[in-house]
């Protein structure tokens, strides 16, 4: 079973990162960002072709491996995004989408400089990989065809959750988080390190609110902010949820354009079986534990 960590007591004393695969995790005092030399100018790579990895999973993507390794470091760990240079320049907006990305990448600069050498963004454009280049930042070239399908909407759904498994892949690490956000210190000091995922949460009131079927669902798991440890129960649980919402169209159905309102319900299902295969903790709280089947009557 996977081991999924919500955000706990900021109170507690943080662990040794990887104490475990599975076990509990907890939620360590944040750090303040401060210190660290400046990361060295970034560099653009171009990732190699076909759009399928060497061992024809569909679930990955290729990227190349020597380049996020040499980011991780010895903590083998890479925070990674991604984003586009769409739609075309304006005098509003001279770098199109790719702004957005900036600021997050310029926030790791100037909030958490220590980071920023283990950065790095996946473009899904030459525009993108070019104004990100331009400006020192790390950056992967991931265009159609070679790294990607045409289908740009489709890709956007999926591509957290390829980054997901490609990485941990490469047995890293990875935080992987939208491009909309901004660091104001360093993230890395509230995780543990000794579950499979570790997550944020949109509630106010998790210890209430957290699982509660009366909630909307989408807002038990905020997919923008994600850890991910490369152990088998995760890249298994990955690759199940992107196989099991490959299509666009299910039957007549198209697929729910939220891609964190789809990961809620898939978990929920995982968490809620006779036996789950998706274990939740919150400080010392315990989601999916294994039910008690009664036997009906003779």
């Amino acid at each position: 079973a996977a081991a999924l960590r919500e955000p706990g007591s900021e109170g507690q004393a943080p662990r040794a990162p990887g104490r475990s695969t599975e076990g509990p995790a907890g939620v360590g005092p944040r750090g303040d960002g401060a210190g660290g030399a400046a990361a060295p100018p970034g560099r653009g790579v171009g990732a190699p072709s076909p759009m399928m990895d060497p061992a024809g999973d569909r679930t990955s993507l290729p990227l190349p491996r020597d380049f996020f390794v040499r980011l991780a470091g010895d903590e083998k760990v890479v925070i990674v995004s991604w984003t586009t240079g769409a739609p075309a320049a304006d005098e509003k907006n001279p770098n199109g989408r790719s702004f957005l990305a900036l600021n997050l990448a310029l926030s790791i600069r100037r909030n958490a400089p220590h980071l920023e050498r283990r950065f790095a963004y996946v473009s899904l454009d030459g525009e993108a990989h070019r104004v990100l280049g331009e400006h020192g930042f790390n950056t992967v070239l991931c265009g159609a065809p070679e790294c990607r399908s045409d289908d740009l909407k489709d890709n956007i759904w999926k591509m957290r959750w390829y980054l997901m498994r490609t990485l941990t892949g490469f047995g890293l690490s990875a935080l992987v988080v939208d491009a909309d956000i901004v660091f104001l210190r360093d993230p890395l000091t509230s995780f543990w390190f000794d579950a499979d995922m570790e997550v944020m949460t949109d509630h106010f009131f998790p210890e209430r609110h957290l699982w509660e079927p009366w909630v909307r669902v989408e807002d038990h798991i905020n997919t923008g902010f994600v850890l991910v440890r490369p152990t088998a129960a995760l890249r298994g649980l990955i690759a199940d949820f992107l196989d099991a919402h490959w299509e666009l169209e299910h039957g007549y159905s198209l697929r729910d354009a939220m891609d964190q309102r789809v990961f809620n319900h898939f978990i929920v299902r995982r968490m809620t079986a006779d036996v789950p295969t998706v274990v939740g903790l919150y400080e010392n709280m315990t989601f999916g534990s294994r039910k008690r089947i009664v036997p009906a009557a003779p």
